[in-house]
Parts: C-alpha cells; structure tokens; sequence
C-alpha cells in the first residue's frame, strides 16, 4: 500500500522538506506533495531509479536513499484553471508567465492545432493579429504569409522565392533592392501575379520606386517544375533582394 508524504521544501535537509523524509521505509508507488510559498509539486518514488539529483526533477532522500528518488510528476487534466500558468526555462531558474491580460464578458476558447508534428513559434517582437488576418488553407479563402531574401545575387538571373503553384492562385510581392557594398544603391516595389497552376501560364506585373542612386537588378515571375518563382536578373554583382508575400 502506497504512503502519502507532506512537505513544505524541496532540498536542504531542513525539517519539513522533501529530502528530509528518511529513505528507509520509502517504497516504489509512494507520492509526495511539497506545498511552498510560491508552488505546488507533485511527486512520485521510484526505489530503483538512481538517477541524480537535479531539483525540482529529481531529489534524493539525504538519509538511507540507495537508489530511491523523488521523481516531480506532470499534472495533466482535461480541465484546470488558473489565475496565472508559469512554464519554466530550459535549466528551470526562470519562469514564463502566461496570463489573460484582460476583463472579458464570457468565456473563451483558444484552440491550438500542430498538424501531428512538432512546431516551434519563435517571437523576437510583440505579435499582433487583427481579425481580419488568417494565415491558412488557400482553398478556403484564406491566405499564406512568408518572408523570403537572396543576399548575395551576382551577375545572372537568381531565385529570391520559390513555392508550389497549388499553394494559391496569385500572390503580391513587396521587395526592396540593395547593394551589397554600402547600401547608397536601392529600389522598393511591388509585384502581383496570377497564374493558372493546371496549363503552367503565368501574368504578373510590376511598380516601384525610382532607383536611389543606380540599381542593376530586374524583377520577374514564372512557374518552373509547379513551383512559382521570384526571380532577380543582376548586371553586376552584390545585390540582395528582400521580401515580404502574400498568397491567395
């Protein structure tokens, strides 16, 4: 029969933390709850595991352990509530806060798909969608965002962007042109496609700024192998081209 164990630390050896609990009588199955003035953790013996201590992970009896550890268990619940939901860093010594930074006048959902694979959203700004903004499925009206560049475009014709011809029917492009040197050389403009992804035909057309100084560089779209293709034609080396497009 499993025994339940209340602590009120994690390490130390002090009385009332959870490596404090002697090791004698510990068996596999016994759980523990450590209760501090800033959490609550749940925990799990296992008398074979030997592994080392890294608190809050793992911690070790400090008397009669052998291989007997505290193993900090995940709490999972089909519903849970809290005022404050706290994620920790990589070696657990910061915390990420996250917090419904509003009053509302009901209850909400926010869904979250992952499309059966792992995914990463890597912030380096604030991040802000308007209702307005769907990033999705383009056979469902919606639209496909993504930023694309080719730094070093030499003297020849190069691809700046590339995506498959079934991902829309049209895209805009909104570009800037530099030189590699020192950046007195430069264009802005945009460019709007469509195309007919079945009989590989394309149209697109151009606008832009006058040039800063000279720039050597054309802009021009096609479909090549069912990709469709933003392509830079340079007169002289060291350009780069940026990008900002839109798929629909």
């Amino acid at each position: 029969m499993a025994n339940f164990y209340g602590a009120t630390g994690l390490i130390g050896g002090n009385a009332g933390d959870l490596d404090n609990i002697d090791g004698t009588n510990l068996a596999t199955g016994d759980g523990a709850f450590v209760i501090t003035s800033t959490a609550i953790y749940v925990y799990y013996m296992n008398a074979t595991s030997g592994a080392s201590e890294s608190s809050p992970d793992i911690i070790t009896p400090d008397a009669n352990s052998g291989n007997k550890r505290w193993l900090l268990l995940d709490i999972i619940g089909e519903d849970a509530i809290f005022e404050l939901l706290k994620l920790y860093d990589t070696d657990k010594t910061h915390t990420l806060s996250l917090k419904w930074n509003e009053d509302d006048s009901g209850d909400r959902i926010v869904n979250l798909k992952v499309n059966s694979a792992n995914r990463t959203i890597d912030l380096t700004g604030d991040l802000t969608l308007d209702a307005a903004l769907t990033i999705g499925d383009p056979s469902a009206n919606e639209c496909n965002l993504a930023a694309a560049s080719n730094a070093d475009i030499d003297t020849g014709t190069e691809t700046v962007d590339s995506f498959a011809d079934t991902l829309g029917e049209g895209a805009v492009w909104f570009y800037v042109i530099t030189d590699n040197d020192d950046s007195t050389n430069c264009r802005s403009g945009q460019i709007m496609a469509a195309w007919d992804a079945t009989n590989d035909t394309i149209e697109y057309t151009e606008s832009s700024t006058l040039d800063v100084g000279t720039v050597d560089v054309t802009m021009a779209v096609d479909i090549d192998s069912n990709n469709i293709r933003l392509r830079a034609t340079a007169g002289s080396d060291n350009w780069t081209v940026r990008c900002q497009r839109m798929v629909l």
